[in-house]
């Protein structure tokens, strides 16, 4: 009988003590059949172990899961996927008490992705009954296992990432005699709990952000749409909900949703008068099927056919071809498809050289309203200035440009009553919590050559030695003395980025999260410098 955990009155399976009994005493015996008791210092080897648990923990996949059932496991999978994401809304609205998101936080909260990726496997084994169990006891004794292995797996490609290439050192202690005889210290030191920053991003960035609002999507990309597809954007993203929403239950949300993809394909065609290559093109950009998973690896978050931005899964059932999904699932991958756009992400059917072209303006128009909401915000704090500065005016006849080898700035500005100048640095950076995807941000905000770290010190550290010009500018253009006498300067992100605890010597911060301390300090909160007005002054990097 399978058992349940309540989490604020939801109700979500939970895997039994027994079974985790089981699982806890089978990798523990195999991890100190491999590794001697001690302390790992050695990032390669801490990284070593870490992968021998994953793969271990994976034969525990394998074995177990062709043992269910697996169009029936499907509908329990998406009941869970629903259940599992009402208590993960708790969480991130601060609804959970201390002991549930203890619970929450240990282990519960990988589920979610860790279904995702039953889901897929589901998917490519091709719905394959040849092993399931004959009784409903046994098919439940291996959805225990399948799920424990599942979160587990979650959590160990997440650390090993986070291990290889995050920490700069690492102390693991393997200690049979303790329970938890894998204890690695520096875990506590990665959690970015961004919790506040999203219930508070209303308040500083409009709700209908170009991010997420389909009608200014489609002002840009409609056209190139039509050519490439035979719909415009906004046409192609509400297909596909319109699917969700008719073949799933709005008053039943746990139900898995279906439909046959030949019917589909017939409604687009009538509907819209595509052709049937174009209706398909729309449909593969939102499907996965176990040709395209073939090579489908859960640490590979990075794989075009994974269950991200796809929530289509094909099945091929009595000689027709089917198409079941988690509502819950399926709406949220098409919300994060639609808010990467500006990311120039789209899936890889649905691109064209139009559609490449017509992502490279969205990308720049998203930059530059971002820009445009940030100065909003720094106007709320008493911060005036100029945005994309690349010359100074000094007068009506005197200017100074800002040298190549510095850059545009992107916000230069005052606060008068504090004598600060103030250097902003923009970036509109997308939202991930991938440790892969960490790489990516740290390699453009901090490794890289002339990454935005190192541009962004070049620019604050230009302006500080120019700001008797920088005063003249201020004077000229907004008629006003202003008397600098100390510099702030912060880069603000759309999204928190964990990049920005690698950024040591100036402020990396969300604008929800800049706007939140600013309101709450009476003075300048953030890195702050010296100017050059005298011989004192002294570069702080």
């Amino acid at each position: 009988m399978l058992e349940s955990r309540n989490f604020n009155g939801v109700e979500i399976f939970r895997p039994s003590k027994e079974h985790e009994k089981r699982v806890y005493k089978r990798i523990k015996e195999s991890v100190f059949k491999r590794f001697s008791p001690g302390t790992y210092t050695d990032k390669t080897q801490v990284v070593k172990i870490v992968n021998f648990l994953y793969q271990e923990y994976y034969k525990i996949l394998d074995e177990n899961l062709p043992r269910v059932a697996p169009r029936e496991f499907a509908a329990f999978l998406a009941t869970e996927y629903e259940l599992y994401g009402k208590v993960s809304d708790m969480y991130k609205q601060k609804k959970l008490s201390e002991k549930d998101q203890e619970l929450w936080l240990s282990y519960a909260s990988y589920a979610r992705r860790g279904i995702k990726h039953l889901f897929e496997l589901l998917c490519r084994s091709k719905m394959d009954y040849s092993e399931v169990e004959r009784t409903q006891e046994k098919q439940e004794d291996a959805i225990s296992m399948a799920f424990i292995a599942a979160e587990e797996l979650v959590s160990l490609y997440m650390r090993s990432e986070t291990y290889r290439s995050f920490l700069d050192s690492i102390t693991l202690r393997l200690d049979p005699t303790k329970h938890i005889y894998f204890h690695v210290e520096e875990d506590s030191s990665i959690n970015l709990d961004i919790r506040s920053s999203v219930l508070d991003f209303n308040k500083y960035v409009p709700s209908n952000m170009l991010h997420n609002d389909i009608n200014a999507q489609e002002e840009i990309l409609g056209q190139s749409f039509v050519e490439t597809l035979g719909l415009g954007f906004k046409d192609t993203i509400g297909t596909i909900k319109w699917l969700i929403v008719t073949y799933s239950d709005e008053s039943n949300p746990e139900r898995l949703g279906f439909f046959e993809l030949k019917e589909a394909v017939s409604i687009m065609i009538n509907h819209f008068r595509l052709t049937a290559e174009q209706a398909m093109r729309i449909l593969e950009g939102f499907c996965l099927s176990s040709e395209t998973m073939i090579e489908r690896e859960l640490y590979k978050p990075k794989q075009e056919y994974r269950a991200y931005k796809r929530a289509f899964f094909k099945d091929q059932c009595d000689g027709k071809e089917l198409v079941f999904f988690s509502r819950r699932m399926a709406l949220e991958c098409l919300d994060l498809l639609i808010s990467d756009v500006p990311f120039k992400k789209l899936p890889v059917e649905w691109k064209s050289i139009n559609i490449k072209s017509a992502l490279d303006v969205m990308s720049l128009k998203a930059g530059r309203w971002f820009e445009h909401i940030v100065t909003q915000n720094l106007e709320m704090l008493g911060i005036i200035g100029s945005s994309s500065v690349k010359t100074l005016r000094l007068s009506a006849t005197e200017k100074l440009n800002v040298p190549p080898e510095v850059g545009e700035i992107d916000f230069l500005g005052f606060h008068e009553k504090q004598e600060l100048l103030v250097i902003i640095e923009i970036k509109q950076v997308g939202f991930t919590t991938e440790p892969r995807m960490y790489l990516d941000d740290l390699s453009k905000f901090v490794t890289k050559s002339k990454s935005y770290s190192e541009q962004f010190r070049k620019k604050f550290n230009w302006a500080r030695k120019n700001v008797e010009s920088i005063e003249k500018h201020f004077s000229h253009n907004f008629n006003v003395d202003a008397k600098l006498n100390t510099a702030g300067y912060a880069m603000i992100t759309l999204y928190p980025t964990v990049a920005s605890t690698k950024i040591h010597d100036f402020t990396c911060i969300s604008i929800t999260d800049f706007m939140n301390q600013s309101l709450e300090s009476t003075a300048w909160p953030f890195s702050k410098g010296s100017v050059h007005k005298s011989a004192s002054f002294q570069y702080d990097v």
